[in-house]
């Protein structure tokens, strides 16, 4: 091997363990069975978990809600970052647990509650045409009166997500 080719490997293996992976942001959507008391989810955040009004044998619980609209349904979701979380430009991505967890197959309209820590949030339907396994990307911004949080070009934030929630209302089928 020539001088120059291993100069280049060096290079390359050097940077690929130089570079550490940032932690991304797993949004999940909490269910009645995680509420452990007054809105708290232990395992999921420490932060509030607005849907559980009680621990998941003591009921009350608004985690589950799926309510009936003529031929669609609403879907009360609360969506909760753990600990170590850092926010990911252009989005975080639903993963499947997720998908499964809020139950609908086709989403036709999403309106969200800024996060707990201030941002605002646009929830970005990646697929929501009937027969597409739908999808969606959850993306933040600071726009108004959320402090001193980090933004990148174009208000949209940069920085930690950790213990993070969101309250969103989805309508589908």
């Amino acid at each position: 091997m020539t001088r120059w080719w291993k100069r280049l490997v060096g290079t390359i293996l050097a940077l690929s363990v130089a570079v550490p992976a940032l932690a991304v942001t797993t949004w999940v959507v909490a269910s009645d069975s995680d509420c452990t008391g007054f809105n708290a989810a232990t395992g999921l955040s420490t932060g509030p978990i607005q849907c559980c009004r009680a621990t998941a044998a003591g009921g009350g619980n608004v985690c589950n809600q799926k309510l009936n609209m003529g031929d669609k349904f609403i879907r009360p979701v609360t969506l909760t970052a753990g600990t170590g979380s850092t926010y990911t430009a252009t989005g975080d991505a639903l993963n499947a647990a997720a998908l499964a967890r809020i139950g609908l197959t086709n989403v036709v309209y999403v309106t969200c509650s800024g996060t707990s820590t201030g941002q605002d949030v646009n929830f970005n339907l990646t697929a929501p045409t009937a027969g597409a396994t739908w999808g969606a990307k959850i993306q933040l911004f600071q726009t108004g009166g959320g402090g001193t949080t980090p933004v990148t070009n174009g208000g949209e934030y940069a920085g930690s997500t950790a213990n993070a929630s969101i309250q969103c209302v989805l309508t589908g089928y």
